[in-house]
């Protein structure tokens, strides 16, 4: 056998040509190591992944034993039959250095050297050609990574890789050029390995330490500290990779691996390794995406709410705010949504938490619902529901007696009481062991009760079962962070047994599903799997450090109005019957009647479920028919259109008309009786007989379609998609009314009014307000494209600028709108009945004064008309604030960072796959528990630590803790702006302080202070404080403490100046007045309650507008020449209360009496005056509809004389480059089929003329 070449050159191999034209190769070191000579063959484009293999290895090592391999053969003589082209290893110039430089063994057999022919020892050192040969014992680490580099450097200099290959063959046509390439890129590899350069940090063998400890990470060993990851560096790449609203692509990740590992950091790891260890960990979690099909066919996938639900459980930072069972009586008012009447009244018994556990004993007794009790003092009660009394559980309960002489229990009392859970001792199952006690109930009670154990305790299997409840969110967002709009469709999902503090987190929002392509209707049906009422899902309670069961149970459907009305199977805004809610609507003609009218004012006739699914399948029904008017009458009638259904019944209506037209129409197909003579009646009766029977069977056939398309018709009686959808006042409100109100006033200003109105909304008072500083300039330059956050700032601070500015009666809309959304705004309600009655109130105003301005307005917006079922909700679900979606909207950021950084070839799996990793993170690093084998654990110290120690971490996680916060705590001023000195130095009156041991006191002034209600006072903050038992409004002067004191009360006071509430409500703005009463007073760091909101008394004291040259526009952090106009205050210290505040709006009215915070009516019969509107309306209303008509006339006539024009224009430029003239008897040229020349048909033009006519009243209308 011949001697073969090295690995490096290319008569290892014999080129061939496989039966399926893909070009292969024989490898001959392999061949020749086979039984035979059996031909190794592999692919030519997997040579180089071969040579790396250990079979090949081998086979190298056992041809060099046997001395068929040397480094450079010599020509040798071809085979007989096959002529070989002769090649040789061709060494660069470069090369002799390269080798010199590394002393690699492998260039031996190129060029063999005497490294000890010229060298000699004398007196212990080493000579080397007359000079003396220095030796060390080694890099010095600190110096040794540069060198290495330096080294590298010089090596790729000489080597000149990117210019050369190092071998080459003289005949260029042995391998193809494609080929050639690939032989030069793969020499290259190899030259590269042969070197120790090739070292790929992201190979997945790149495990294997790099000397120096520069890569020297391995999978799968873990620290202790550090646990589950390998190293503290690992886990900060882990961290760094899952920063919500810091998104970094791959491409990052290695760029920040590859200056870490410049920078010498130890323990580093491979990219590949990392997402390794991101993979197993996510794994143990189950948190990788499910993939659904919709009834649509549509694809997409979702990280299910019962697996994200189920780290709430094992979270230790989450799971002891976790609220499971209702609140009756709270004592701190209705803030929460388990307060609301909803959860504690209209929830079944059986939809809520069935159990309770003692938790703090040894014996952790179950006692469930439906089942006997005794309490502590030997008397039994029967458990009807567990509910939260006084801050503790609750059995709401009858009270038992329990007969010896019939040994049976029987009902004690029908009234409920409420038996503390603690007292409890025995359970059914102690009862029954005790043998004191037959379990069963006397005849007396008819079967209203059981003695028997509750059902589900064999389903608990001796675990807890409860049940929460979730708040599903859905929304079109883009998945863009540019303009350009790409449409997904999301669901996020929170807990709703966490406070609403917690809610408003973005820590707490938990993404489910996208898709670009299904709708939400169809993911909420795979969302619906998880909410089944047989469903029981497991978690680890690390509470009380076991396992328990737990079931989904959805309560409420907040989304903005044209979603609502998805959830709802409504038609939409534009229908007649536009309102989800209720019944209310009808056709022009009928809302401008007076009964029709007045009744957009109030809420309707409550639609029912039963009777949405009936409609539903009418429609159906009537699609069979083929039907198409039909169907779309039954819609607009009744106001009922489901999406999902609207699908299946596009797929009837083709099918029907299919089938009627092969019965009917055809000749060949039809009827017989259809092509023999009969009587128009008898053609007629015999045509709908057809279409009858060809109703039922798409009927039949449609009826065993999935289940999604017709069987799940929204008949889950737990959540109601028309009572459920609450007023969302982001949408509703925001982006509604107040958008509405700023148009309709900022369309009658000129540029001087604008300008007005941006000089003194800039110079608003923002103390105590929440809201960032306006942008007044830009609110006003672009004003028809605010957001919420624009409106939220006008509602507050509008009113008190715009006195001048508008008319009286938009003027007196601002007001009422003020108050309104005040009200609206209140976290918590102490007198639920007080509150709705001036609700109420606020409402009615409202709606009037807009009808008074523009009567139309309630009959085309729908937003107003949807305000009248705030009253309901709030009483059903609490404040409107819990069900607010702002938290979702702001979420969206950081989906669109996750959308864009996505593969976008799956995106749906790619995005729900990076959040579900996220929410892995966060789990971890915040101490959550998870299953590890049949063990649970939890992370390292150092990774538990970083959470709870780091508030940079927090903050980039989305999670606010305020108990941290000190009540009274102060922030000293910073140096520069400190003032320090004795009392009299600090500008205050020494009669403050009777002691004089404290004037002589030295101070320092500080940045600001915590009140009672956490909120930040600094110097000029509007404050409620506390003097004995009065509450009276002031303004801090000065916060000072005691200089190098410790920051504890003793050392801190606080100088205010006193105001008092005048007994009369401001003229113009309704609103209580406050006047400075010239008393100072110092306060201890406890007696300030909360911060408010106060403006000037600008309309009063006549202020105006000047230019200031003390203030001067700041352009680039610098000062210009350019004056800015303020507004200039007179000099009376009277000042109004700002009640359009959003912040502490419901403590204001509480400190304040009651009689100078009530709203107050605007009219004292609305109903009265709602009719005399109406009246005007039935006159107003078809004028503004046939001016309208008229115009849309005259545009349609202006359009068709314009494309008249232009068809003759066409025509002539045609005819003036027409070549050479058609001859007489030439053929027509063939039209393309379906082209036409641009003009409708006479039947699509009166349609179209149809449609902008309506389209033209609609929006006189509006």
């Amino acid at each position: 056998m011949p001697p073969l070449r090295s690995a490096a050159v290319s008569e290892c191999y014999e080129a061939i040509q496989s039966s399926d034209g893909r070009q292969k190769l024989i490898c001959r070191v392999c061949s020749n190591q086979r039984p035979e000579n059996d031909p190794h063959i592999i692919l030519r484009t997997s040579r180089y992944s071969h040579e790396k293999s250990r079979p090949h290895q081998a086979a190298l090592e056992n041809a060099r034993r046997a001395g068929q391999l040397v480094g450079a053969p010599a020509p040798e003589a071809s085979p007989v039959g096959a002529p070989r082209a002769q090649g040789k290893a061709v060494m660069p110039e470069s090369y002799q250095t390269i080798s010199n430089l590394l002393e690699i063994e492998e260039f031996e057999a190129i060029q063999a050297t005497n490294t000890l022919g010229d060298a000699w020892f004398e007196n212990g050192r080493v000579f080397h050609d007359g000079d003396q040969v220095m030796f060390n014992s080694g890099p010095n680490p600190d110096s040794g990574q540069d060198e290495h580099r330096n080294h590298l450097k010089r090596c790729l200099t000489n080597l000149s890789l990117y210019r050369q290959s190092l071998y080459t063959s003289p005949n260029s046509d042995e391998f193809p050029e494609d080929e050639r390439e690939e032989a030069t890129e793969w020499s290259l590899l190899e030259s590269l390995e042969a070197l120790g350069l090739n070292d790929d940090p992201d190979d997945d063998g790149a495990a294997t330490a790099f000397d120096g400890g520069l890569w020297n990470e391995a999978p799968g060993v873990a620290s202790e500290e550090w646990a589950p990851y390998s190293s503290k560096t690992m886990f900060m790449l882990d961290l760094l990779d899952n920063l919500p609203r810091l998104r970094l692509s791959d491409d990052h990740m290695h760029a920040i691996i590859w200056v870490m590992r410049e920078c010498g950091t130890p323990d580093l790891p491979s990219f590949n390794n990392l997402r390794k260890v991101q993979d197993k960990l996510k794994k143990g979690f189950q948190l990788n995406p499910d993939h659904h099909t919709s009834s649509q066919g549509n694809h997409f996938y979702m990280n299910h709410p019962a697996n994200l639900f189920a780290l709430d459980w094992a979270n230790p930072m989450v799971r002891p705010h976790m609220q499971l069972y209702p609140e009756v009586e709270p004592a701190n008012g209705i803030s929460e949504m388990w307060h609301g009447e909803k959860w504690t009244k209209e929830v079944k018994n059986n939809e809520l938490t069935p159990m309770w556990c003692d938790g703090d004993s040894a014996a952790r007794k179950h006692y469930y619902i439906n089942e006997i009790a005794q309490v502590a003092d030997e008397t039994f009660i029967m458990v009807l529901k567990w509910v939260v009394k006084d801050g503790e559980v609750h059995a709401e309960s009858h009270k038992l007696h329990y007969s010896s002489e019939g040994q049976s229990f029987a009902l004690g009392d029908p009234e409920i009481v409420y038996t503390p859970a603690k007292s409890l001792v025995q359970n059914v199952l102690d009862i029954k062991a005790s043998g004191e006690y037959k379990l069963r109930f006397s005849s007396i009670t008819n079967g209203r009760f059981s003695a028997k154990p509750n059902p589900l305790r064999d389903r608990a299997n001796g675990r807890a079962l409860y049940r929460i409840r979730v708040m599903p969110w859905s929304d079109d967002v883009s998945g863009n962070v540019s303009k350009q709009f790409n449409p997904h469709m999301n669901i996020y999902v929170q807990n709703l047994s966490l406070p609403h503090k917690k809610l408003s987190q973005e820590y707490f929002v938990r993404f489910s599903s996208t898709s670009s392509h299904a709708s939400s209707s169809e993911q909420l049906a795979a969302l619906m799997q998880d909410f089944r009422s047989d469903a029981w899902h497991e978690a680890y309670d690390c509470k009380l450090r076991e396992e328990i069961l737990f079931q989904l149970i959805p309560h409420v459907l907040p989304a903005d109005n044209p979603q609502q009305s998805e959830h709802a199977s409504h038609i939409g805004g534009n229908g007649l019957y536009n309102c989800q809610r209720d019944t209310t609507g009808g056709t022009d003609q009928e809302k401008e009647s007076d009964e029709g009218y007045t009744s957009l004012f109030k809420p309707g006739r409550p639609r029912k479920l039963y009777e949405t699914v009936d409609s539903i399948r009418a429609q159906i029904r009537l699609a069979c028919y083929g039907s198409r008017e039909l169907v779309q009458l039954a819609a607009s009638q009744t106001g009922v259109k489901d999406k999902v259904a609207q699908y299946w019944i596009e797929i009837l209506l083709a099918k029907a008309r299919t089938k009627q037209a092969e019965m009917l129409v055809n000749r060949e197909t039809r009827n017989p009786r259809f092509n023999s003579k009969m009587s128009k009646e008898d053609r007629s009766r015999l045509k709908e007989q057809i279409k009858r029977t060809i109703q039922n069977e798409l009927y039949s056939w449609i009826v065993t379609q999935p289940l999604e398309s017709f069987e799940k018709l929204p008949e889950d009686h737990r959540v109601n998609p028309h009572r459920d959808t609450p007023v969302e006042i982001l949408h509703t409100w925001l982006l509604g009314n107040k958008k509405y109100l700023w148009h309709q006033t900022n369309m009658q200003w000129d540029s001087k009014s604008e300008e007005s109105f941006a000089i003194r909304l800039q110079g608003s008072d923002l103390h105590g307000l929440t809201t960032p500083r306006p942008r007044a300039k830009y609110l006003i330059q672009y004003k028809n494209t605010l957001i919420g956050k624009h409106f939220k700032i006008l509602g507050q601070l509008a009113a008190f600028h715009l006195h001048d500015l508008c008319s009286g009666m938009l003027y007196d809309l601002w007001k009422a709108a003020g108050e309104l959304g005040a009200y609206l705004w209140f976290p918590e309600i102490h007198n639920l009945a007080e509150y709705l009655d001036d609700l109420q109130v606020c409402i009615d105003n409202l709606l009037t004064i807009w009808a008074t301005i523009d009567p139309s307005k309630i009959v085309a917006k729908v937003k107003l008309h949807v305000l009248t079922h705030l009253v309901d909700d709030i009483r059903r679900f609490g404040p409107a604030i819990l069900y607010s979606t702002e938290v979702f909207e702001c979420w969206n950021a950081i989906f669109r960072l996750c959308s864009v950084l996505s593969n976008h070839l799956a995106p749906s799996k790619d995005i729900a796959s990076t959040l579900g990793d996220m929410e892995r993170f966060k789990h971890m690093v915040s101490g959550g528990w998870w299953r590890t084998g049949e063990v649970y654990s939890q992370a390292g110290a150092g990774v538990r630590g970083m959470m709870s120690s780091s508030p940079e971490l927090q903050r980039r996680l989305g999670w606010v803790d305020t108990a941290g916060i000190q009540i009274g705590s102060v922030k000293l001023a910073p140096r520069k702006k400190r003032q320090t000195g004795k009392w009299e130095e600090l500008g205050l009156s020494l009669a403050l302080f009777q002691d004089q041991a404290m004037h002589e006191q030295s101070w320092d002034t500080c940045k600001h202070i915590i009140a009672r209600s956490k909120d930040v006072c600094t110097e000029g903050s509007w404050i409620f404080f506390k003097t004995g038992l009065a509450t009276s409004p002031g303004r801090i002067r000065k916060i000072l403490i005691k200089t190098e004191a410790p920051s504890v009360p003793e050392n801190i006071c606080i100088v205010i100046d006193s105001f008092s509430v005048a007994s009369e409500r401001h003229s113009k703005l309704n609103i209580p007045v406050i006047q400075e009463t010239g008393q100072t007073h110092v306060l201890a760091p406890t007696d300030l309650l909360f911060s408010f909101n106060a403006q000037h008394d600008c309309i009063n004291g006549a202020c105006k507008i000047s230019l200031d040259e003390q203030q001067v526009v700041l352009q680039e952090r610098m000062k210009t020449l350019i004056s800015n106009a303020t507004v200039v205050h007179d000099a009376r210290p009277v000042y109004v209360m700002n009640m359009h505040s959003l912040h502490n709006s419901h403590l204001i009215r509480q400190a304040l009496p009651r009689d100078v915070v009530q709203p107050t009516p605007y009219c004292t019969d609305h109903t009265a005056e709602r009719v005399r509107i109406a009246a005007g309306l039935k006159v107003t209303g078809p004028k503004k509809r046939a001016e309208a008509q008229a115009r849309a006339k005259l545009t349609r006539e202006r359009n068709k004389a314009k494309k008249a024009a232009n068809k003759a224009h066409e025509s002539n430029s045609t005819a003036a480059f027409e070549p050479t003239a058609r001859h007489p008897g030439a053929e027509p040229e063939a039209q393309i089929p379906g082209f036409t020349d641009g003009l409708d048909s006479d039947e699509e033009e009166g349609f179209h003329e149809e449609v902008f006519a309506l389209a033209m009243a609609r929006s006189q209308q509006g």
